[in-house]
């Protein structure tokens, strides 16, 4: 059996001996001169081969572990999508989503906007906002009884029109005594 030993930075290996008849004929196509520097260049080699085939199977099992992962983010996506397709189609889809069936109860042909906008507005209701301004039109201007006919009514003593009518009359009178004075006079 071969004993080997570490000291420092050397490697020894005492009575190594192998067996291969391959590397027995490799090894005996040299000169007995080369042969101690090609066993030592040989072990050299494999030694950093093994030392690299490590290397290459810890790289071959990340590789192994990566393509795993990707896989599982490739279903988690997938999963993602899928939850967010169903999702978006529940609330937004053409006729049978949320929130074209809550926009079509509240703007819709029979939806609530319209319901109170159509009692807001109805002229034959009087709680609604159209019989509201044809109450208080009706007030000011409606009728002999509205405000407006009251203030333009020159009959009416307090109205500014019945001041106007006594200046106008009074004017008129003395236009008329004027006139009557001036045919008067032209007769005489």
């Amino acid at each position: 059996m071969t004993q080997v030993t570490i000291e420092g930075d050397r490697l020894c290996a005492d009575s190594l001996c192998v067996r291969d008849p391959e590397l027995v004929r490799f090894v005996a196509e040299h000169e007995d001169a080369d042969r101690p520097a090609l066993v030592e260049r040989a072990l050299r080699v494999g030694l950093i081969a093994l030392a690299n085939a490590g290397v290459t199977v810890n790289v071959d099992a990340v590789q192994r572990e990566f393509a795993a992962l990707l896989e599982r983010m490739d279903r988690s996506n997938e999963a993602a999508s899928e939850a967010l397709t169903t999702t978006l189609r529940d609330n937004f889809a053409d006729a049978d989503g949320r929130l074209p069936r809550t926009l079509d109860r509240f703007l819709g042909e029979r939806g609530e906007l319209r319901r109170l906008t159509a009692e807001l507005f109805d002229p034959e209701r009087r709680d609604s906002a159209i019989g509201r301004i044809r109450t208080l039109l009706g007030t000011y201007f409606d009728g002999d009884g509205a405000l407006l006919a009251q203030l333009l009514d020159p009959a009416r003593e307090g109205s500014p029109l019945h001041g106007f009518r006594d200046e106008m009359r009074e004017g008129l009178e003395r236009v008329a005594e004027r006139l009557s004075n001036l045919e008067a006079a032209r007769t005489a």
